[in-house]
Formats: C-alpha cells, structure tokens, sequence
C-alpha cells in the first residue's frame, strides 16, 4: 500500500484518559462495514454496488519463481487485502473513496476495507467515519492490540502500550484491535485513512 506521511501531535494525555476507561464503549464484534456484512453471499455485494470494476483471484498455487504478482490498479491499492489461496478480491469506488471485499472459497464475504481523505464525505461505520482524527478512534476502541509502524520499506510491529509516552506517534501507523474486536484502522496526517474488518477467529486481514 502506499507509504503515508507522519501523524502528528501528542496522544499521551488522550491514552491516558482512555486507559481509566472514559468514553470507551466499542467492545463488541464488528459485523458490517459500508453497508456489506460479514458473511454475505456475493450476490449481496452485487445487490448494493453493483458488478466490481475490478477483481483479483488469488491464486491457488505459489507462483514460480519471478513471476509478477497480479495487482490492482492504483485507485484500488489502499483496499488492497492478503488474501488465501483461492479467495477473490472485488473492488468499487465510492466517490473519492475505495472499497475492497474479499470473498472466501464459498464467495461468502470475509474482510471488508473503505479508504479515502477526509473529503470523501463518508461514513462508512457507525463509530467512525474517513477523515476523522485518529483521537477518536482512541475515545472509542482504547489500547490497540497491536501498533504496526508504516515506514521505510516495511511495517514495524510493536505492541500497544508503547504508544504511550513522551514522543508516543510519529509516524504512519496501522491500529489493529483483535482481541474483544475485530477492526483496524489506518492512520494517515492525524486522520482515519483505511477502516477494515474481518471475519471473526480469522486473522487479522492486512493491508497489502
């Protein structure tokens, strides 16, 4: 996926507030995403944004040696998921935002991930909505299980608490909650960038 830039300014205080539980309610699975549920046949997917502009088999066999991996277009990279052998990825654009679905082997919906600025003007889930300061995220969900730093030429895994301190954020980070939820979110400029969700007892599904 795309590198972003760093977000900015101190979350210490915020954390804090967050850790004494003030505000934090979101603790239940998450079921839907931009009006697709978890579990949905694909027919359903097709029901509300019609055929995907594009899609992405994955293959069943590792590819041989030096073979380009197929990719989607570059609109469609920020919703961009891993997927196992034999799933499909269908991909939409929302105004000036990307949806991506991800179908399992019976093309039932597995993961589902939104992403655009804060001009997309779009709220594709009920707690938070594209654009919307990182903060609120925290208000919301608390301790991310797991922080992934976007950086350089790779992600960089350390686990939750060490988002707090006295330089806590500075870079571009994936906020991943797993264990009472199953949602992650994209931070990019201080903002939500990308939101995805995945079936419940699946691995987290990750940003490409």
């Amino acid at each position: 996926m795309q590198r972003c830039v760093p977000c900015h300014g101190s979350m210490v205080a915020f954390v804090l507030v967050a850790l004494a539980g003030v505000g934090v309610g979101a603790s239940a699975t998450e079921v839907q995403l931009a009006g697709i549920r978890l579990g949905n046949p694909a027919q359903t997917v097709r029901d509300v944004y019609g055929e995907p502009e594009v899609v992405l088999v994955q293959p069943e066999e590792p590819r041989e040696a030096g073979a380009e991996a197929a990719r989607p277009p570059a609109w469609a990279t920020a919703v961009w998921t891993e997927a196992e052998p034999g799933e499909v990825q269908w991909f939409y654009r929302k105004g000036d935002a990307a949806v991506g679905v991800v179908l399992d082997r019976d093309s039932l919906v597995r993961a589902i991930a939104v992403a655009g600025g804060p001009d997309a003007a779009w709220r594709p889930h009920r707690y938070a909505k594209l654009g919307d300061n990182y903060k609120r995220v925290l208000y919301r969900y608390g301790y991310p299980d797991k922080v992934q730093w976007l950086a350089g030429n790779g992600v960089d895994d350390r686990p939750g608490p060490e988002i707090v301190g006295p330089n806590a954020v500075h870079d571009d980070c994936v906020l991943t909650y797993s264990e009472r939820n199953n949602i992650a979110f994209v931070i990019h400029e201080g903002g939500v960038a990308r939101i995805n969700i995945w079936k419940l007892g699946d691995q987290p599904a990750q940003p490409k």
